[in-house]
């Protein structure tokens, strides 16, 4: 095991698979595959984060500039994330693309998350 591994727990757990289970110096839980070491993020606390946002994800049929909308999320009202099959993007209502700055607004209300 490297140094960032080496911790005064118990001896890593192998997995038939080959993966190990440890936890790091800094005592994170992490896995390591050959070479290859992975921290494992507390997840569970991101999505208790993100339900506190109490944005709603649904399926919304809409054509968006990248595709068909497979899955939304209403960040609030006149603001929906579309995810497509390969990308996605905002759309804003009429009144909310009004807000955006004039040097930022589009002249189409949908704006896209960036590169895939």
């Amino acid at each position: 095991m490297t140094a960032a591994l080496q911790s005064k727990m118990p001896a890593p757990t192998p997995d038939l698979s080959g993966v190990e289970f440890a936890t790091s110096a800094d005592g994170l839980a992490v896995a390591r595959i050959g070479d290859l070491v992975l921290a494992m993020a507390d997840t569970a606390g991101h999505k208790r984060d993100l339900a506190k946002l109490n944005r709603v994800q649904t399926r919304m049929s809409a054509s968006t500039p990248w595709g068909g909308s497979q899955m939304a999320v209403v960040y609030a009202e006149g603001v929906v994330a579309h995810m497509t099959s390969g990308h996605g993007g905002f759309h804003l209502s009429s009144d909310r693309n009004a807000k955006v700055h004039p040097l930022l607004r589009k002249g189409a209300p949908w704006y896209d998350f960036g590169p895939p």
